[in-house]
C-alpha cells in the first residue's frame, strides 16, 4: 500500500499550529492565577498586620490607660459631690461669721447711743474740765472707727456671701446635670473595655484562622499552576509529532533523511507506516494527557473559587461587614468615650470656677481676720478711756456720776466688743478651715490631672479607632479583593475549554494517522528497532514518550540526566 503524501502534509499543517491558542490560554490563565495569589497573599498579610495590631503591646496600654481614665471619672464625680457639701458647709459657717458682725453692729449701734449720752451727761457739769473734753474726743472717735471697721467686716462677708451663692449655685447645677452621667459613663466604658477586650480576642483568632484558610487557598493555586505545565508538556509533545511527520514525508518524496537511508522503496513505505502509527499513539496519549490535566486543572479551580467564596462569608460572619471610622470595633464605646471628654472638660471648667470663686472667698476671710486685730485694739482703747473717766468723774463727787455711770455702761460694751471678736475670730477660723479643705480640692494640680485624663481618652479613643479603622479595612479588602477572586477563576475554568476541544482534537487526529498507517506490511524488527527512533530529529524529553516508542519496539537510550536533574515533565507527565 502506498501512503497518500498529501493527507499527511494536510494533516501536519493542521496539527503545527493547532497547539497555539491554547498555549495562549493557559499562559493567560497562569498569569491570572499568579495575580489571584497576589490578592489572597495581600489579604492574608493585612490580617497578619491586624492580628500583630490587635495583639499589641499599644492597644494593650490604651485599654489600660482608658480603664484608669474611667475610674478618674468616678473620683471625680465623688469630688464634685463631696465640694457641693463643702460649699454648704461653708455657707452655715459664713452665716455665723456674719451673725457675729452684726453683733458687732449691734454694739457699735448701742456705743452711738453711749456718746450721745455722755455729751449730755458732760453738758450739766459746772466744771470746765480739759480731762471731760478728751474722754468726750476719745469716746467719739473710737467710736466712729469701731463702726467704720464692723462696715467693712460687713462689706468683706458680704462680698463672700454673695460669690459663694454664686459658685455654690454653679457647682449644684453642674451636679443636677452632668453627675449622672459621671457615674454613669465610667460604668459604661467600663463595660464597653470589657467588651473591647473579649473583641480583640476574638478577632485576633478570627484573623488567625482567614490568614491559614488563605494560605491554604495560596497553596492551592500554586499546585493548580504547576499542573498547568500540562500546556509545555504538549506543546513540546505536538512539537515531536509534527517534526517526525515532516521527516517521514521529507523520506517518503525522495529526500535523502537518516531514517530511510538505503532502504527499498517497499521498506520506507512499511516503516513510514510503522512511523505514521507510533506518531498515532504519541498523539492520542498527548491529548488524553491534556484532557485529564485540564479537567482537573478546571476542577481544582471550582474548588478554589468555592474556597474563596467560604474565606468571605467566614470573614465577615467574623467580623461582620465592617463600618466607617472603625465603628465595627469601637461600638457603643465611640460615643462614651466622646461623652467622657466632654465631661472632662466641662468638669474641667467647673473646676477652675470654685477655684476662682474660693480664692475670692478665701481673700475676702482673709482681711476679715487681719481686721481683727484693728477692733480688738479699740476694744483695749476703749476699757482705757473708761478707766480714766471714772477716775475724773470720782473726783467731781456728785456732780460727776451721771457721766460716772457711762463709764460703767462703757465698759461692759467693751467687754462684750471683746466678747464678740473672739466669737468673730473663731467663726472665721472654721469658715477658713474648710475653705482651704475646698481650695485642696482644686488647683492646678486637679486641673492638670483633667487635662492629662482628656489627654488619655483622646489617644485611647485614637488608638482603638485605629484598630477598628485596620480591622474595617481588611474587612473591605478581603469582600473586595477576596469577592473577585470567584469570578476570576470561573472565568479562567472557561478558557480551559480550548485545551479540552484541542485534546478531543488531538485523538481524531490520532485516529486519522493510524488510518493512513492501516494495512501495511510488516517490518523487520531489526530495521523497526535501529530506524524507528530516526524519524525524530528532536530526541524525547519525556519518559512517556520513550516508554510509547519502546512499545513500537524502537531502540530508545535512558534519559541522560540522573533522576534528581529530571525536568518536572519528566516525573509529572
Amino acid at each position: 500500500m502506498e501512503l497518500s503524501t498529501p493527507m499527511l502534509r494536510a494533516l501536519r499543517d493542521r496539527l503545527a499550529p493547532a497547539f497555539a491558542p491554547v498555549d495562549d490560554d493557559l499562559l493567560a490563565v497562569g498569569d491570572r492565577l499568579g495575580q489571584a495569589a497576589a490578592r489572597i497573599d495581600g489579604i492574608g498579610e493585612r490580617f497578619g498586620d491586624l492580628r500583630r495590631l490587635l495583639d499589641g503591646e499599644a492597644l494593650e496600654t490604651a485599654s489600660t490607660q482608658l480603664a484608669a481614665a474611667s475610674a478618674g471619672m468616678v473620683a471625680l464625680a465623688a469630688r464634685k459631690e463631696q465640694a457641693v457639701t463643702a460649699l454648704g458647709v461653708l455657707g452655715t459657717r459664713l452665716g455665723a461669721v456674719g451673725a457675729r458682725i452684726a453683733f458687732l453692729s449691734r454694739i457699735n449701734e448701742a456705743l452711738g447711743v453711749l456718746t450721745l449720752n455722755s455729751a449730755i451727761a458732760s453738758s450739766s457739769l459746772d466744771a470746765d474740765s480739759r480731762d471731760i473734753v478728751t474722754f468726750q474726743t476719745d469716746l467719739r472717735r473710737l467710736t466712729d472707727l469701731a463702726a467704720q471697721t464692723v462696715r467693712r467686716f460687713g462689706q468683706q462677708h458680704a462680698a463672700a456671701v454673695k460669690d459663694l451663692g454664686c459658685i455654690a449655685a454653679q457647682q449644684a447645677a453642674f451636679n443636677r446635670q452632668h453627675g449622672a452621667a459621671l457615674r454613669q459613663v465610667p460604668a459604661r466604658i467600663t463595660a464597653g473595655l470589657d467588651a473591647i477586650t473579649a473583641l480583640r480576642r476574638q478577632a485576633s483568632a478570627a484573623a488567625e484562622q482567614t490568614q491559614d484558610r488563605g494560605r491554604a487557598i495560596s497553596g492551592a493555586i500554586g499546585t493548580v499552576v504547576t499542573a498547568l505545565q500540562v500546556g509545555d508538556a504538549t506543546r513540546q509533545r505536538l512539537e515531536h509529532v509534527t517534526d517526525a511527520l515532516g521527516q517521514v514525508l521529507a523520506g517518503l518524496e525522495g529526500a535523502g533523511v537518516p531514517w530511510c537511508a538505503g532502504l527499498s522503496p517497499a521498506e520506507a513505505s512499511a516503516l513510514a507506516a510503522r512511523a505514521l502509527a507510533m506518531q498515532a499513539a504519541l498523539l492520542r496519549d498527548a491529548g488524553a494527557t491534556l484532557g485529564t490535566e485540564s479537567r482537573s486543572v478546571t476542577a481544582s479551580l471550582a474548588r478554589l473559587g468555592q474556597e474563596a467564596e467560604a474565606m468571605v462569608a467566614q470573614g465577615q460572619a467574623l467580623y461582620g461587614r465592617g463600618g466607617p471610622q472603625g465603628r465595627s470595633f469601637l461600638g457603643a464605646l465611640d460615643g462614651d468615650l466622646g461623652q467622657a471628654a466632654s465631661l472632662v472638660g466641662s468638669s474641667r471648667a467647673s473646676l477652675e470656677a470654685l477655684d476662682a470663686a474660693m480664692a475670692a472667698i478665701d481673700g475676702h476671710m482673709r482681711s476679715l481676720r487681719a481686721g481683727l486685730g484693728e477692733i480688738r485694739g479699740m476694744e483695749i482703747d476703749l476699757r482705757v478711756a473708761g478707766l480714766n473717766a471714772v477716775f475724773r468723774c470720782a473726783r467731781l463727787g456728785k456732780q460727776g456720776a451721771a457721766l460716772g455711770a457711762v463709764t460703767i455702761e462703757l465698759r461692759a460694751y467693751a467687754k462684750q466688743m471683746a466678747e464678740g471678736v473672739d466669737g468673730l475670730s473663731a467663726a472665721l477660723e472654721a469658715a477658713l478651715e474648710t475653705s482651704a479643705t475646698l481650695m485642696q480640692g482644686g488647683g492646678q494640680g486637679q486641673v492638670a490631672a483633667l487635662e492629662a485624663m482628656m489627654a488619655t481618652l483622646r489617644d485611647g479613643l485614637e488608638r482603638l479607632g485605629d484598630a477598628g479603622r485596620a480591622m474595617d479595612a481588611a474587612v473591605a479588602g478581603l469582600r473586595e479583593e477576596g469577592g473577585r477572586v470567584p469570578g476570576e477563576l470561573a472565568a479562567m475554568a472557561e478558557c480551559l475549554g480550548a485545551a479540552l476541544g484541542l485534546a478531543q482534537e488531538l485523538g481524531g487526529m490520532g485516529g486519522e494517522l493510524e488510518a493512513l498507517s492501516a494495512g501495511a506490511p510488516e517490518v523487520a524488527p531489526g530495521l523497526v528497532h535501529d530506524r524507528l527512533l530516526l524519524v525524530h530529529a528532536v530526541p524525547f524529553t519525556m519518559e512517556r514518550e520513550r516508554e510509547i516508542a519502546r512499545g513500537f519496539g524502537a531502540d530508545v537510550p535512558a534519559a541522560a540526566a540522573p533522576a534528581a536533574a529530571m525536568e518536572v515533565d519528566d516525573f509529572l507527565f
